[in-house]
């Protein structure tokens, strides 16, 4: 697995000071995103669809945060240059149980462009994605992205790398699922292990759910 251009970039931990960094790259790197397109879109135009969009990933950092979930990235050249999202099996200790009157309170109050009709959608996409997880203790991929001007270099790959040797660390797990609407990355997963368990439509997205047991 080539990482050729990716240098001597080392994924690492990310902290609440990197909220700002995180919500730029990935609003860059989902951008034209077939499923933010649909969540997102609006009549009132471009401007609109990307703060919503960018208030939604800034959600999910917090949201991560709370709960526990792994979020780590690459540097690259003094900034950020990609990061991932990886869910943990269940979710379920105390840390994410505290976590969720504040999840609920964001959700109803807080500045994240939800709407019923996105709402509803993220509600299909949770359910359908989720059913096609294995029984069992398995990670979930939340987000995966790379700065626009910094792809193709092998820091998307390096990433991958980072959070599948995290759960293959980790003897009771399973194995690590994952999402995502663009076909031409099946390729790129399969690679890494990882198999096309089931599809679903979801709006006008098509939605690929692969996983990956663990070794």
């Amino acid at each position: 697995m080539s990482e050729s251009g990716s240098g001597g970039a080392t994924p690492r931990a990310l902290t609440e000071a990197d909220r700002a960094a995180f919500v730029a790259v990935m609003g860059a790197a989902f951008a034209q995103d077939p499923w933010y397109r649909v969540l997102f879109a609006s009549a009132r135009g471009p401007v609109v669809e990307d703060r919503h969009r960018r208030d939604f990933l800034g959600f999910l950092f917090d949201l991560s945060c709370w709960t526990g979930s792994t979020l780590r990235g690459v540097v690259v050249d003094g900034a950020l240059g990609g990061a991932y999202i990886l869910d943990r099996p269940g979710g379920a200790d105390w840390s994410a149980a505290l976590a969720w009157p504040r999840v609920v309170a964001r959700a109803l109050t807080g500045p994240i462009g939800l709407s019923w009709r996105r709402a509803g959608l993220i509600a299909a996409y949770l359910r359908q994605t989720r059913a096609a997880l294995p029984r069992g203790r398995s990670y979930y991929l939340a987000l995966l992205g790379v700065r626009p001007d910094l792809q193709g270099r092998g820091f998307g790959r390096r990433l991958l790398a980072d959070l599948i040797e995290r759960v293959d660390a980790d003897p009771r797990a399973d194995g690590i699922g994952l999402d995502t609407e663009n076909a031409e990355n099946i390729g790129l997963y399969q690679r890494f292990g990882f198999g096309l368990a089931s599809t679903a439509q979801i709006g006008s997205a098509r939605v690929y759910c692969l996983y990956r047991a663990r070794p």
